[in-house]
Formats: structure tokens, C-alpha cells, sequence
């Protein structure tokens, strides 16, 4: 699999936070340790071309160039993406209808209802609780089925679509796992498995279309649109309403209720402005209509206290996520049309599309137009390569097309973010980054905003394309007039037991009284320890200085065997001589303050620690380099863990961060699949950036590509010399000789850069409360698409579950999903 799209920072964040979760919790110790380290396997961090070049724009505005970029070169690739904002008729801006709907559930009511104590914050039920049935159905339900090109090609013509199948390499999968593709260069459908497919009407549209545009006779043109092409499972039709628009289509079970899962059981469908279906996004489960059996469920005021116990079983998921906020004015869209029919010289970035038969070339799209005439090379061009393009749009079968004549692809792709002022007749534009630069934008838009500069930061004025002479040939431009517009995030959490339908209950583990010295909260911030092949409990015990029996007690085991892969709690309250790196951050709040965090990841078994102490500076000069540090090991007020040092030392400060070329491989090593780094005669394998585990980052095509490293001396794994990976980008190439050209990689692991505070003013975090809004009985099955090949293949089941529908403080949505089976049809084991 050819991971993509993110950078190893993240990964990190993520594990930061599992960590602080699971010391958080209190459940049982050795449950809780397996539990964080499978949370912790389930991500892997993927980059490209995107991470590396983000790094070039100023601290100051990457924030804004983020969300500005990822809509113009992902806006077909992601299937999870929301669609923006419709094409502007002749350069005139497009502004979303935000009108809410008769019921706007972005909106939260006021908190009326009952209270309880959730996570740190109040989770208030500002409904009552709905009426439950005694009893509902267990389903079985089936994996998805990769998609065979025969199923393609009649889903096809199923939409009415007719052209060649390709392969879509730009989701960030390896070929053979690229989901498969048919177009006429206007239409498109994409297909990732059976029954989990997005049919686009339009690419150019749908690519622009921010918003889905609501009308009044959804239901019956939606409807009447899933009859015609003949999609005949039954649904419930959902006004989604909000921020972002668009229907939802709930597949409803034999029984009548509605069935989700973690990608799948519902399809989304949007409309332009005329009422017709730009995108239908499909997803549906596929399980035995004949049920398992019918099972006791709990209500949902019980799910819910089940749920905020500590101490009675039930598994539950929460996610989150924000979008604009419809109470503040929304963004405005230009994007750079041509007139058909004249030579014209355009901008952006090329995707390319292999077909399924070797015989058939590639087909090419320069944002989301099909490329035709001269094109010779552009196959050869990395997705989303930037170039210069000189030919004529046409209308070829009613597909509008690029006729290139030549195209040049030594361009560079800028963004800036500032705001624009006239000067005579032309249209300047600023660029308010470190060193501020002007441009004069060639052929402006005509109601552009003029003298945004006082409004700075709060509005920005972001255009992306080429700077080329002191001119700006932009492609797109987005105006804001509040940046808190500029996208939002999400997350979630949690874990569902797996079912006991056999009959016979088996009884959940108690947690025995402890004799250990330590209290709960104490024992959060112990080190957990995954046993690795040859492993013994003495050997582990003995590099803690502590005694196996010691182990044993803290983790509630009595037999001294250890089973590779199993995690140990490690009962020591202090750290000596441990080997790690130190990740430093400064973050800066919305007041101007500043404040520094230090993490400190432990080699040997990549735990994280807030670092705590006296003269903590000094450690920003071997930041991401070995140290070895000495501390003791604490809980704050909120649980979490933290090291007090003591004292550090430099490991090799005389160390240095390198950029090196070269070609990746993959391979398999003991059931693992790690990258493999070619340069100078010389195979390193790729680990993480702080040496613990393989590094995930890998281009496919073998073509050579840049990486930051730190080559620690003598370091290996499984018998190859190792280098930590910071970012990488591939090398360009010429496309007459395809001979490599050199792009410079900006080094950034030896530099502090200063982030927004996600902590606002705040000197801590503080969970948001959340408003319950709505509460209804589903049927969920976990993700259906995921399969691990290395595993017996385990039965799944569509189950019943309460789920919880509600907005946080920040206006953010929150979904609870909670078990309502009953524990006697539960095993204490989690899917």
C-alpha cells in the first residue's frame, strides 16, 4: 500500500493523544495497555509531494494556504470530501447559499435537559430520551468484495457513462489497490469496492461545488433519480442540511431501522442550482437478510449511563468534526475561466489516470479538464505537477477539452495571503508573509474586494497560481472574510466488544484489589512495554531495574510467560540513562503569548512524556536528536504523565540532518512491510523519527526522490542500516530526456517553527460541553472495507446501537454510537 498525505508530526500528535486518553481511564491495567498500543497500530503516517512543499509557505499563512490548496488539488481524489463551491460565471464570485433549513441542526438548542459528567466537560440531554423496544435483530454481514472491471463497466452504464476504465492512483494506494475508474472526461464514477462508489455529473462543477444547493423537491427529483437507474434498496431521506448541504440516504434494515457503519450504510446525493444530481456518493452494507436471532437490548438511558461508568462494560465510538459556521458570512470563489476556441496560455496541476488495458494510453486532466493534441511526457508527470499549458478549450461529443500545443512544467505553484488594492488601472495584490512581496494579477476579477489590508488577519485574500515576472497568473482565488471560516477538523475514539450469541454468558474480568504502592493516577504514567520475539520477562524486568514479579503485579498476571506483541506495564516511577528524542513546539495564542511544549519519546518503548523541570531551553538545541535523560515520573491534576528531568545529555551533538537522493523499495520483513532507501550503493530502511518503528513514507513508480534524515551511527533494523525520515518530496524530472532536475528540499528538522495555540488564551485544554439533540436505535457494523489478509477472517455483524447525535460548545458535531446489546451477549474482547 503506497501511503500518502500527511507528515510524521501528525502521527505523532495522534499518539500523543491516545496517550493521554488511555492514562485518562481508568479501566483495567493490562486491558488498557493492549487497548492504546492497537489504537496506536491502527495509523500510519503517509506523505507526498504536498507535505514537503507546504513546509516552503511562511508559518504565518500556511494555516490559510491549507485548506486553500488541499480544495484544488484533492477535490476529486478524496471520497470523504465535501464539495465546494459552484464555477462563477464569468469570473463573478460564488457565495453559498446558507440558508438553513426548516430545522437547522447546525445551530445547538439551548441545554434544558439533564446533566451528566462526561470526559472533563457536561454532556446535557436537551431531549428526552425515546422509547425502546424490549428486544431488536443481530444480522450477519459480509466484507466488502473488491470491485471486478465487469461490475465496473455495467455500474457504468448503469449512470449512463460510456468510456474506457482506468485505475486512480491519486487516493493514495498502491496500483494494484487503486480504486478503478470510468469517465468521458465530464462524467465520472469511481469505484473503491462493491457497493461503495461516487458518480460525478460534472468533474469541473463538482470540483468547484462547496456547498450542495438545497431545493424544495429534493426528496421526490432524489428519488425519482435512485429509481430510474436502478437503485432499489430502501432508504429514509434525510435533509442534512447545515453548512455543507446535501441529502442523506439512510439503507434501511428489514425492520425498518437505519443501518451505519463506520464508512458505510449511507449515500449523500447533491444538487446544482437547476435541481439536477451533480454527485450521488453510494455506500451501502451488505449483510443476510435473515437475522441472527433477536436479543435483549438496553434502553437508551441505560446505554448512556453505561457509557459514563467506569466500572460497567459497554463499548461505544465518538466522532467529531467542524465545517464553516452558518452564522458567519461565507467564503467567496473565483476561479480563472477561458473562452473557447482562442489560443490561451493557462495554469494548474495535472493528474494522470492509467488505463486497466496496457493498450490504452493514460488519460490526462489539467484541473479536471481533459488534456488532449500535445501532450507528449505529461504521462510521465507526477499527480498533481504544476505546469504551464499554451492550446485552445474545444467542445468535442459535449466534453469541453484542452487542445494543447506546447506546455512547460518548469513552473512553480505559489499561493499568497494578503489582500489586493488597485494602483491605476491594474489590480496589485500583496502577499503578507515574512518578507512581504506585490504582484500585478493578470486579468482580475472584476468585483474582486479592494482595500481588505486594515482587516488583516482576520480576512485574508488568498490566490494561488504562478508569479512569473512581477505578474500573478492566478487559477484561483478565495476570499475570507472571517479566516475561522477557513475549515475545521475532527476526531474520535472508542471500541466496540465483540458478540457472544452462543448462548452461554462469559463473564467480563473484575479488577482485584491492588497491593501495589501506587494509586491508579500513578500508574497511568508507567511505561508500556511490547514484547518483541526472544523477549523474557527477567531480561525486561532486569533493563528497568525492577524485578519480574514486579511486572507481573502491575499488569494482574501470574503466569511469567510473555507472548510477542502483548504489552507489559512497567511499574517505575523513574527514568534513568533512557535513550529517546525531544519534540519541541511553540505555539503562540490568539493574544500574542507564547508557549513552549517538550515531549520526550522514549526509544525503547516510544511512550511520550511531557517534559517538566528547570532550564528546559537548552533543549531546543538538540531537538530530534538522541539524548539520554534522567527524571522522575509524575501525574498532573488531569491525570495526565509527565518527567520532571533532572539532567540530559547529547548523544552525538555533533550530529547532522541531511537531504539525500535516491529510489524506494518495499518489501516484507517477519510479516511487516517496511521501505527500503537506495542511495549510493547503499539500502537503508526507513524508520519514523524517533527511530522506533518503521517509517511509512514511500512514492510508487521508482522514481528518486529527496528525504531529510538523521543517520544515527551504527543504528540498524532487521539487519539493514537505518535512517530516521523528517519529510521527502520527489526529485522532477525533464520530460524531453526524463532525466532528473534538482528541487530543493527545505530542511526542516533542525528548525522550531511557531504554530497556532490549539489552546486558544486558555492555558490548558478544556474539553467543550456537548448538547445531545437527537437519540435513535441503529444498526452499526464496524468498517466493512478493512481487512487485515494477515488474519483468520472473523465473522462481523450489523448490531444494534443507541446513537447520540449533538453539537460541542465550538458548534462542532458530535455522534456517539453506543453498544445496546445487553453484557450477556458480549465477550470482553474489543473488534
Amino acid at each position: 500500500m503506497n501511503d500518502k498525505l500527511s507528515d510524521n508530526s501528525r502521527a505523532d500528535d495522534i499518539a500523543r493523544k491516545l496517550d493521554q486518553v488511555a492514562e485518562q481511564t481508568t479501566v483495567n491495567s493490562q486491558f488498557a495497555a493492549e487497548l492504546e498500543e492497537r489504537l496506536r497500530n491502527a495509523h500510519e503516517p503517509k506523505t507526498n509531494w504536498f507535505t514537503s512543499a507546504f513546509k516552503q509557505v511562511s508559518p504565518a499563512l500556511r494555516w490559510t494556504a491549507l485548506m486553500v490548496l488541499l480544495g484544488l488539488v484533492l477535490s476529486l481524489s478524496i471520497k470523504t470530501l465535501i464539495p465546494a463551491p459552484q464555477p462563477a460565471a464569468n469570473d463573478t464570485p460564488t457565495i453559498p447559499d446558507n440558508t438553513p433549513a426548516p430545522e437547522d441542526i447546525n445551530t445547538p438548542s439551548p441545554p434544558l435537559g439533564e446533566t451528566f459528567d462526561y470526559g472533563g466537560a457536561q454532556l446535557i440531554m436537551n431531549i428526552p430520551f425515546p422509547d425502546s423496544p424490549g428486544q431488536t435483530n443481530v444480522y450477519a454481514a459480509f466484507r466488502a468484495q473488491p470491485a471486478t472491471t465487469e461490475y465496473v463497466q455495467a455500474l457504468a452504464a448503469q449512470f449512463g457513462i460510456e468510456g474506457q476504465l482506468y485505475t486512480n492512483p491519486t487516493m493514495g494506494l498502491a496500483p494494484d489497490e487503486a480504486p478503478l475508474m470510468v469517465t468521458d472526461g465530464k462524467q465520472e464514477l469511481l469505484v473503491y469496492s462493491r457497493n461503495n462508489y461516487l458518480y460525478t455529473s460534472d468533474r469541473v462543477r463538482y470540483s468547484r461545488s462547496y456547498t450542495s444547493v438545497p431545493n424544495e423537491n429534493a426528496e421526490a427529483i432524489i428519488r425519482e433519480y435512485m429509481r430510474t437507474h436502478g437503485f432499489d434498496f430502501d432508504f429514509r431521506f434525510d435533509a442534512e442540511g447545515g453548512a455543507y448541504g446535501g441529502y442523506v440516504l439512510r439503507q434501511l434494515s428489514p425492520d425498518g431501522l437505519p443501518m451505519t457503519s463506520d464508512t458505510q450504510g449511507s449515500t449523500r446525493v447533491t444538487l446544482d442550482k437547476d435541481g439536477n444530481v451533480l454527485s450521488v456518493s453510494i455506500s451501502t452494507i451488505d449483510y443476510e437478510p435473515a437475522s441472527l436471532g433477536t436479543f435483549e437490548i438496553l434502553t437508551a438511558e441505560e446505554a448512556l449511563q453505561q457509557m459514563l461508568s467506569e466500572t460497567l462494560p459497554g463499548g461505544s465510538m465518538e466522532s467529531s468534526g467542524s465545517g464553516p459556521d452558518p452564522s458567519l458570512a461565507p467564503p467567496q470563489y473565483w476561479y480563472h475561466d477561458y473562452p473557447d476556441n482562442q489560443t490561451v496560455t493557462v495554469y494548474g496541476n495535472i493528474t494522470v489516470y492509467p488505463a486497466v488495458d496496457p493498450n490504452t494510453p493514460a488519460i490526462l486532466f489539467l484541473e479536471n479538464v481533459p488534456v488532449t493534441g500535445s501532450t507528449g511526457g505529461m504521462e510521465a508527470l507526477n499527480n498533481y505537477t504544476f505546469i504551464q499549458a499554451t492550446g485552445q478549450f474545444v467542445i468535442e461529443n459535449g466534453v469541453r477539452k484542452l487542445s494543447v500545443e506546447s506546455w512547460n512544467r518548469d513552473i512553480q505553484m505559489i499561493c499568497v495571503s494578503g489582500s489586493a488594492r488597485r494602483a491605476g488601472e491594474q489590480i496589485i495584490i500583496t502577499d503578507e508573509g515574512e518578507n512581504v512581496s506585490e504582484y500585478m494579477l493578470v486579468e482580475p476579477p472584476a468585483d474582486l474586494p479592494l482595500d481588505t489590508r486594515s482587516a488583516l488577519p482576520d480576512s485574508q485574500l488568498v490566490s494561488c497560481g504562478a508569479a512569473i515576472d512581477g505578474q500573478f497568473h492566478w487559477t484561483s482565488i478565495q476570499f475570507y472574510t472571517d479566516t475561522s471560516q477557513m475549515g475545521g477538523g475532527g476526531g474520535g475514539g472508542g471500541f466496540f466488544y465483540e458478540l457472544n450469541l452462543s448462548g452461554t454468558p462469559v463473564p467480563f474480568p473484575t479488577a482485584a484489589p491492588s497491593s501495589s504502592a501506587h494509586n491508579s493516577a500513578e500508574s497511568s504514567a508507567f511505561p508500556k512495554y511490547i514484547v518483541r520475539d526472544g523477549d523474557t520477562l527477567q531480561e525486561i524486568a532486569a533493563s528497568y531495574n525492577i524485578s519480574a514479579e514486579e511486572i507481573l503485579q502491575a499488569n494482574g498476571m501470574t503466569d511469567p510467560q510473555i507472548a510477542v506483541g502483548s504489552v507489559l506495564i512497567i511499574p517505575v516511577t523513574r527514568l534513568e540513562e533512557e535513550r529517546g528524542t525531544v519534540d519541541v513546539q511553540v505555539f503562540e495564542k490568539p493574544d500574542g503569548r507564547r508557549r513552549t511544549s517538550y515531549t520526550f519519546v522514549s526509544e525503547r518503548d516510544q511512550m511520550y512524556y511531557q517534559l517538566k523541570g528547570d532550564n528546559l531551553e537548552v533543549l531546543q538545541e538538540t531537538a530530534n536528536r538522541p539524548i539520554e535523560i534522567w527524571g522522575d515520573l509524575s501525574v498532573d491534576e488531569a491525570g495526565a504523565a509527565f518527567l520532571t528531568m533532572e539532567k540530559f545529555e547529547p548523544l552525538y551533538p555533533d550530529l547532522q540532518f541531511q537531504v539525500l537522493t535516491g529510489t524506494q523499495t518495499t518489501k516484507e520483513l517477519n510479516g511487516e512491510r517496511v521501505i527500503l532507501f537506495t542511495t549510493g550503493g547503499t539500502t537503508y530502511i526507513q524508520l519514523d523519527q524517533d527511530g522506533g518503528y518503521p517509517d511509512r513514507h514511500y512514492y510508487e513508480d521508482g522514481k528518486e526522490v529527496n528525504i531529510e534524515v538523521l543517520q544515527i551511527p551504527d543504528e540498524t533494523y532487521a539487519g539493514y542500516p537505518a535512517l530516521r525520515v523528517f519529510q521527502m518530496m520527489p526529485t522532477s524530472s525533464n520530460p524531453a530526456t526524463g532525466t532528473p532536475t534538482p528541487v530543493g528540499l527545505p530542511r526542516t528538522a533542525n528548525t522550531i517553527e511557531v504554530l497556532p495555540d490549539p489552546f486558544g488564551n486558555a492555558d490548558s485544554y478544556t474539553p467543550p460541553s456537548i448538547t445531545i439533540e437527537k437519540v435513535e436505535l441503529m444498526y452499526y457494523v464496524s468498517d466493512p472495507s478493512y481487512y487485515d489478509e494477515t488474519l483468520e477472517p472473523a465473522p462481523i455483524h450489523l448490531q444494534p446501537v443507541w446513537y447520540f447525535y449533538g453539537h460541542n460548545e465550538n458548534g462542532d458535531e458530535v455522534n456517539i454510537y453506543i453498544q445496546a446489546l445487553r453484557q450477556e451477549y458480549l465477550l470482553p474482547e474489543t473488534e
